[in-house]
């Protein structure tokens, strides 16, 4: 049986997604993942991703709102 990360970890985001969803700009989120507080990835050297649920994970951990528009 296969199965893809993506299909258990929900949607890939991208930093303007996260950055907005959080209110912060796309320069914390970076810093975030550089520095190992979110779980992210690369989707090419300059380009991170995050899966949906690790997102949701940290807002919890962090105690952060989500921002709502």
């Amino acid at each position: 049986m296969s199965f893809s990360l993506s299909a258990v970890k929900g949607r890939a985001l991208r930093v303007n997604n996260v950055s907005r969803r959080f209110g912060v700009p796309e320069r914390t989120v970076r810093y975030w993942a550089e520095t190992g507080r979110l779980a992210g990835f690369r989707l090419t050297p300059k380009i991170w991703g995050f899966y949906a649920a690790d997102v949701e994970a940290f807002r919890l951990k962090r105690g952060l709102a989500p921002r709502v528009a």
